[in-house]
């Protein structure tokens, strides 16, 4: 079942910048996103990250190969719930000796793609 975990508080067809991806370290992934900030009169912009932690797997799927169920993840973070592809990952961890059930699948999807999709533990919202 999905689940809305998170809303863009903003159109991401109004994006200045981004998505971009900015890879952190010790497996943490930021999507960075900026737009023009409408509370504010000088042009600044509002900038944005969805970091998203201890991840095990992560792709990335343009508007061209997207299938409409990503439409679901549009503007906001989704957790897939019981995917194929995170008991696969699961299956793999286990085989590995690492019993851990608290990796999940999350979703987001922006305006002309892409489309990505984490297999982490968690994320952040930083402003």
């Amino acid at each position: 079942m999905t689940t809305t975990i998170w809303d863009l508080s903003f159109p991401s067809s109004g994006l200045t910048q981004g998505p971009s991806v900015e890879m952190r370290g010790k497996r943490t992934i930021a999507i960075l996103l900026a737009s023009e900030d409408a509370s504010q009169d000088d042009g600044r912009e509002k900038a944005i990250a969805i970091v998203f932690c201890e991840t095990e797997a992560f792709k990335i799927t343009y508007r061209s190969a997207q299938p409409e169920w990503m439409l679901c993840a549009y503007d906001r973070l989704v957790d897939l719930g019981e995917t194929k592809w995170l008991n696969d990952i699961r299956d793999e961890l286990r085989r590995r000796g690492i019993r851990d059930e608290t990796v999940r699948h999350l979703m987001i999807n922006f305006d002309d793609g892409p489309s990505f999709e984490f297999v982490c533990r968690g994320y952040t919202i930083e402003e």
